[in-house]
């Protein structure tokens, strides 16, 4: 997906000064995350194009998927890491990053290669996904190979459902599998699938009606 990708959100009820917008975003180490220095590496390459570009300082907001969906329905966002699912038409993307990351499914290890022709071979298993990625054309191609498909609200939550035995699959970016399992040393019983789901770009989105307030001039 353009994934995985983040958010700024400016709300009516909030206490933010003219001169600061926030992005909105939903949990997604490493790449975003409230508890991740600098709330993540993508955040941090946005604050970069900030200072360059943007004419006003930049706060993370953090909600769940379904809140986020709902303000972008709501128009009430001026940046966004959360695709504008459903509102394509009000958005521009600026790139962060430019190489693409991939999204795969993982697996606990076993002794054959992960690998398929089609992903109608993986038909009647279960995969679980970032709830922000149940609609759209990847999930599409879930539906269509017939897999069970189980929305969590993180990333971390769909890597603890796997290893319990919960779900088959786990779709997630390689960057973040390494990420949440540098501490545990887990990455070794994890196994990637050898082809891709899909590339994305890293960055963020802007609503179009924000252009002037965030740009210099």
């Amino acid at each position: 997906m353009v994934i995985f990708i983040v958010s700024a959100s400016l709300l009516r009820e909030s206490a933010a000064s003219a001169d600061t917008i926030y992005v909105m975003a939903i949990d997604y180490p490493p790449f975003v995350s409230e508890s991740s220095p600098n709330y993540g590496f993508t955040y941090a390459l946005l604050e970069e194009h900030a200072k360059q570009h943007f004419q006003v300082s930049i706060k993370p907001l953090f909600v769940p998927p379904g809140r986020a969906q709902a303000m972008i329905n709501a128009g009430d966002w001026c940046l966004s890491f959360y695709p504008p699912i459903g509102r394509e038409q009000d958005a521009e993307f600026i790139p962060l990053l430019e190489k693409k990351v991939a999204i795969k499914l993982h697996r606990l290890k076993q002794d054959t290669p992960f690998t398929w022709q089609t992903l109608s071979e993986l038909s009647g298993k279960s995969v679980a996904v970032l709830r922000a990625q149940k609609e759209g054309p990847l999930a599409m191609k879930y539906h269509q190979a017939n897999l069970d498909v189980v929305p969590v609200e993180s990333i971390k939550q769909g890597l603890e459902m796997m290893v319990k035995g919960r779900v088959d699959y786990w779709a997630a970016a390689d960057i973040a599998v390494d990420s949440l399992t540098a501490e545990d040393n887990n990455r070794a019983s994890i196994q990637s699938s050898i082809p891709a789901l899909q590339t994305f770009d890293v960055g963020v989105f802007y609503h179009k009606k924000c252009h002037t307030k965030l740009f210099k001039q």
